[in-house]
């Protein structure tokens, strides 16, 4: 089981040369312990670094998960009423095709993790389809397939 179709990868680039300029205002009601507390009541304006989002689209890809890991999280403190939650882990590789793949496994243009999103699974559930259907749901997978529904 894998991917295929077109997928975007999103990448963060600090831009030096512009910046952001907030403005801040700081509650009256801070607390002493906080490290803010000499500015409550004052505003600001606060410059913080300009942000870029480069996209980058690759063209029919082949995207296979090489591992993953289901991992139950339990919450048993005191007034928790032993809360559970299910998280998945995925570490999944971008291929040019799946001759590419086949050709050479640690041949790809792109490998990424997906760490600590939780997930539900019901008895019966396969992990790896699981897995998949994670993936589809990440910004930027909108238009991948699984193969087996490829005729």
């Amino acid at each position: 089981m894998a991917l295929i179709g077109n997928f975007t990868s999103y990448t963060h680039v600090e831009d030096e040369s512009k910046k952001n300029i907030n403005t801040v205002t700081y509650p009256e009601t801070l607390e002493e312990s906080d490290p803010n507390y000499d500015k409550r009541g004052q505003t600001y304006q606060v410059e913080t670094p300009w942000v870029d989002v480069v996209e980058t689209v690759y063209e029919n890809c082949y995207i296979q998960i090489i591992s993953f890991m289901f991992h139950k999280r339990m919450f048993t403190a005191e007034g928790l009423d032993d809360k559970k939650d299910e998280c998945l882990d995925l570490h999944y590789r971008v291929y040019e095709s799946e001759e590419a793949r086949r050709a050479d496994f640690n041949n790809f243009i792109y490998e990424e993790h997906i760490l600590g999103k939780q997930v539900e699974q019901n008895p019966g559930d396969d992990l790896r389809t699981l897995g998949y259907e994670l993936i589809k749901s990440q910004p930027g997978f909108e238009n991948m397939q699984n193969t087996s529904d490829i005729t």
